[in-house]
């Protein structure tokens, strides 16, 4: 009767053991670049797939969990909100925004501005939005910096204008702008 008392008692503290490892090693995982004053939001991107090589000019919206009253923008141009691709300094500008039927910020970006960055053709693409919040308490007055990060599919087209032929490529790289 002893014997499985000790054996319950010994994979818990094995379980408990390896739990706690988990957490030591992922909680730093978490906050990886962040600054410790920024916060960490979830965002949701739409479409989740984006196609590029037509001719339209969409919207790409950003559904982000934190209520619309929160978010600073006032001052877009020294705070600004801004969706960037994996690679450094390659970001859009909001374009609009809104509050969604839970009462939360929801960012509009052209696609046009989306077209510009730097992306990977045919793969899935991490995209960070960045913006800064207001503080709840009165006697911070600097604006508190979030971020969040989702990821989509790019799927990239070419028309060819001699076959008059959609051809895929594989890396989207953004044409000079004059």
């Amino acid at each position: 009767m002893r014997l499985p008392t000790m054996k319950i008692a010994s994979l818990t503290l094995i379980y408990l053991f390896a739990v706690s490892v988990v957490a030591f090693v992922l909680a730093p995982i978490s906050s990886y670049g962040q600054d410790e004053n920024t916060r960490l939001v979830n965002i949701v991107i739409s479409p989740s797939v984006l196609i590029f090589g037509n001719d339209s000019d969409h919207i790409l919206t950003v559904h982000i969990d934190i209520p619309y009253s929160e978010v600073y923008v006032d001052d877009l141009e020294n705070y600004p909100i801004e969706l960037c691709s994996d690679y450094e300094n390659d970001c859009a500008t909001i374009d609009w925004w809104k509050a969604d039927d839970c009462g939360n910020f929801v960012a509009k970006f052209s696609m046009s501005d989306i077209k510009k960055l730097e992306l990977t053709c045919d793969s899935i693409n991490t995209f960070t939005l960045e913006g800064y919040s207001i503080p709840v308490d009165t006697l911070n007055e600097e604006y508190i910096p979030f971020s969040g990060a989702d990821v989509i599919y790019v799927k990239c087209f070419e028309v060819d204008p001699v076959m008059n032929k959609k051809q895929i490529r594989n890396r989207y790289i953004p044409e000079e702008v004059d």
